[in-house]
């Protein structure tokens, strides 16, 4: 996974870089990290390399992290991402409320989005429940300045809601299927 990760980092920064001399320059890429990546020692030292070798903005490179990897080792984990944070890169939380966050942790991970999960997205029209969470977590993270993106917006009807509760951008089928 090691290699494997820093393949697809180095590949999706090399598009990024591309679509930005192609007259793009806002568009942003976002990679998923694996825990493993993460726990590699070397990890930043090997994501400013390349950074600096593919000539990307950082700003327009986001790494996602899904809540299990942040929390596994919350506290050396909120240095990690302050660090990760400080070479300019975003940094999301992926799939947040299917994992086992602690919302005490939260307000110390530097990170820019939060990505509601499409399992709640689903039903945010039929599920009193899932309307309730995506509402709340709307909320929670726009009062502490954070992005919100819901993934998973197959119908008008769910982004209707989504845009109706304020969230900042979605993705999904409604919009469009996955690209090459």
């Amino acid at each position: 996974i090691i290699s494997l990760g820093e393949w697809v980092l180095r590949m999706a920064c090399i598009q990024a870089k591309t679509w930005a001399l192609d007259g793009y320059p806002e568009l942003k890429v976002a990679v998923n990290i694996s825990g493993q990546q993460l726990k590699q020692p070397d990890f930043q030292e090997m994501l400013e390399r390349i950074i600096r070798e593919t000539g990307i903005e950082p700003g327009t490179l986001e790494l996602e992290f899904t809540e299990s990897v942040i929390m596994g080792k919350a506290e050396k984990t909120i240095n990690i991402l302050k660090s990760l944070k400080e070479l300019g890169v975003q940094l999301s939380i992926d799939d947040f409320g299917t994992g086992y966050s602690s919302l005490s942790y939260l307000k110390h991970f530097s990170i820019d989005r939060i990505k509601i999960d499409r399992s709640f997205v689903a039903d945010v029209n039929s599920s009193n429940d899932d309307a309730a969470i995506v509402e709340a977590i709307i909320s929670m993270a726009h009062t502490m300045n954070l992005k919100v993106l819901a993934e998973g917006v197959e119908t008008g009807d769910q982004l209707s809601f989504l845009t109706n509760r304020g969230c900042d951008e979605v993705q999904g089928f409604y919009l469009a299927p996955p690209m090459t």
